[in-house]
């Protein structure tokens, strides 16, 4: 299920901008965010698989355990070839004050060929984004164009219409400098 938000007409998406939307979701929060980024984006679509964590209180004392010893989980991605693409968006929940593990093995393999990069975060507003952030900047060759956060509760009630928008127009913007 795709997410239509509406940007304002002043907010032009490159054409020529092939953008892909790398995510990681165990409730389907970020994949909502991802949708409509890649559909505000005009993007392609690509998940982060891994089967390790579970839904529950046995998986997310997996996955926070996995976090704070930097226990790096097996993933599988859909095969994309990184180079063909001028923006790559990354996105995952905070887990425990981190970006969700999978994400990180997935940085970890790939991100240092990443030139251009935007990042978001879904949380439940416990954890402060920076740290989450800074975590996944660490693991790429530039600091991100752009990022945003967004609060679950926001995104259950589709009330993350204006962060995504402003964080398109930034990457619009840079894109068009």
């Amino acid at each position: 299920m795709s997410t239509m938000l509406c940007l304002p007409p002043e907010t032009t998406i490159i054409r020529s901008m092939r953008t892909l939307v790398v995510y990681y979701s165990l409730t389907g929060n970020t994949r909502k965010v991802a949708e409509a980024l890649a559909d505000a984006l005009q993007g392609e679509l690509s998940e982060i698989k891994c089967d390790r964590y579970r839904r529950g209180i046995l998986g997310y004392f997996r996955a926070g355990f996995d976090g704070a010893r930097g226990n790096l989980p097996t993933i599988d991605i859909p095969p994309t070839k990184s180079d063909v693409y001028d923006l790559i968006v990354v996105g995952a929940p905070i887990w425990t004050g981190i970006p969700a593990v999978p994400i990180c093995s997935y940085l970890t393999e790939r991100g240092k060929q990443f030139k251009n990069v935007g990042l978001f975060l879904t949380h439940g507003g416990r954890s402060l984004p920076a740290r989450a952030f800074e975590r996944m900047e660490a693991l790429l060759p530039n600091p991100a164009v752009a990022k945003f956060s967004v609060m679950t509760e926001d995104v259950r009630r589709d009330r993350f219409g204006d962060a995504l928008q402003s964080f398109v127009a930034t990457i619009t913007a840079k894109q068009a400098a």
